[in-house]
């Protein structure tokens, strides 16, 4: 009852008037027969009462509020997927190249440069549309025809990229509209924690990451950690990383915010900038901040998705980071001629590939190891374990640690297909089984393959049984069943 007086959220109101009840029933004479009268003075009593009432009007009005900024963000949030929707369904480039050819006369519309190719093209429907037209009339006509017909088609590509910008702008404003709606919520009430996650999701769209786009101003700011849509990460965590399962408890990564303060000079030239495709680090970096806003998130707020999230973010960022430093070792000269010599950001780049796939391994282990039947209910997880599979080759670097690893999930996907199921693990295998032998060879192929044998095994005849005793299955489970009895099989 006691903690019920605390439950701020507006869906928690009805355990509060319980708690209420409750409070007032346990404190009555009916469970207290021998209470005792005392009288009380009534300026202290009045005084504690009223520090009471405003210490809870206060907590209980920042909830609100904060509730509220929260709801009106995710209407805000709605809004900008719907325009910025609309407007991915109008191709910009396609209608841009149409409008230059209509202006060029080229490609398809090559004829209407002049009266003369417009009446190769269209004299028949001339003719035929002014029949009593005498040849000097006809030639008028087609040019007016011809006139008319590059104003309507103009008119029509401009409205369609006009209404294409439009949907942009509505975009970008809902977009900055939730984003401040989801940073006040958080500010008035900071224990919340479902703002941080949704100042996440945003942060990875379009909308944040062309932002820098022509501009090494901002890209100076996000990579130093000084732009305003990082300023609500929680820097460090200081409670127990046994109960909350964050990854570290120093949340904030800015990898490259020294150097460039150090190299700040870089951004004033454009030439370096370009040729050191800064605008692509910065994109890496607003990646992290959105991965850094979920991290946060953890802290305060489960959600079952977010492992998954952080697990592909960093997946997706380790495989950047490799093209990009095989970039800048063909850059040899103009990395020197930014920074007077190249081993630095070298280095940085060769730590962020290793801390990256630590990361998205350690949040990947976690959504398979606290969530192994999610897919059970949920079906959109069904998929987790090859996911992570597929990016083992990417994120892990040795043979011999991406084997070890390889048998590690598939080892808890049959678990879960064993004890949620039985369900039919056969992606897994065919990733195992094919990974084996594109990798390994002679007593460690066999050796491989006799630990994947010993692990799908058990799985592997429970599935039997239920192909044998399960009449009239789907006819996708039937495929499934026999393609991982064919695998093993082959083992």
């Amino acid at each position: 009852a006691v903690h019920s007086f605390f439950e701020f959220p507006l869906h928690m109101q009805p355990n509060l008037m319980l708690a209420i009840f409750l409070g007032s029933i346990a404190v009555g004479k009916y469970f207290n027969p021998d209470l005792k009268e005392r009288k009380l003075s009534r300026v202290p009593a009045v005084m504690a009462l009223f520090a009471i009432a405003a210490v809870l009007i206060f907590l209980k009005t920042s909830a609100f509020l904060g509730e509220g900024f929260f709801r009106i963000g995710q209407t805000n949030q709605q809004y900008y997927l719907a325009y910025y929707n609309q407007a991915q369904n109008i191709n910009l480039s396609a209608l841009q190249q149409i409008k230059n050819e209509i202006s060029t006369f080229s490609g398809n519309y090559a004829h209407l440069q002049d009266v003369a190719s417009y009446m190769n093209v269209k004299g028949s429907e001339i003719r035929s549309k002014y029949p009593g037209a005498n040849q000097i009339d006809l030639l008028e006509l087609a040019e007016k025809e011809r006139q008319s017909e590059i104003r309507k088609l103009l008119d029509e590509i401009n409205n369609r990229i006009n209404q294409y910008n439009f949907y942009i702008s509505k975009a970008a404003e809902f977009y900055d509209k939730a984003l401040a709606d989801f940073k006040l919520s958080n500010r008035l009430y900071p224990v919340f924690g479902k703002p941080l996650w949704y100042i996440a999701g945003l942060g990875t769209k379009a909308q944040r990451l062309e932002t820098a786009r022509d501009n090494p101003e901002l890209m100076k700011s996000i990579l130093t950690g000084k732009d305003e849509y990082s300023s609500d990460i929680i820097l460090e965590f200081k409670g127990d990383p046994e109960i909350i399962p964050v990854h570290r408890t120093s949340i904030r990564t800015l990898p490259f915010a020294e150097f460039f303060q150090k190299h700040a000079s870089v951004f004033d030239n454009p030439e370096l900038v370009s040729g050191l495709q800064l605008y692509f680090i910065t994109q890496i970096q607003m990646i992290l901040d959105a991965a850094d806003y979920y991290e946060s998130s953890v802290i305060l707020f489960s959600e079952r998705q977010t492992p998954r999230i952080l697990g592909r973010l960093y997946t997706s960022l380790n495989s950047e980071l490799k093209k990009y430093f095989n970039f800048i070792n063909s850059r040899e000269s103009t990395v020197v001629s930014a920074f007077g010599e190249s081993g630095e950001f070298r280095q940085i780049i060769i730590d962020l590939v290793y801390e990256s796939g630590d990361r998205a391994t350690y949040w990947f282990d976690l959504a398979i190891t606290l969530l192994p039947g999610t897919w059970n209910r949920y079906p959109d997880w069904e998929d987790i374990y090859i996911e992570y599979l597929n990016s083992i080759p990417s994120i892990v670097d040795s043979i011999d640690a991406q084997k070890l690893k390889i048998l590690e999930v598939v080892r808890k996907h049959v678990w879960a297909c064993e004890n949620m199921g039985p369900a039919t693990p056969d992606e897994t295998l065919q990733f195992a089984v094919q990974w084996g032998r594109s990798n390994l060879s002679g007593e460690e192929l066999s050796s491989f393959e006799q630990n994947l044998k010993n692990i799908y095994e058990r799985v592997v005849n429970l599935n039997r049984d239920l192909i044998e005793k399960t009449p009239n299955l789907p006819e996708k489970t039937v495929d499934q069943i026999q393609s991982l009895i064919s695998l093993f099989e082959t083992l």
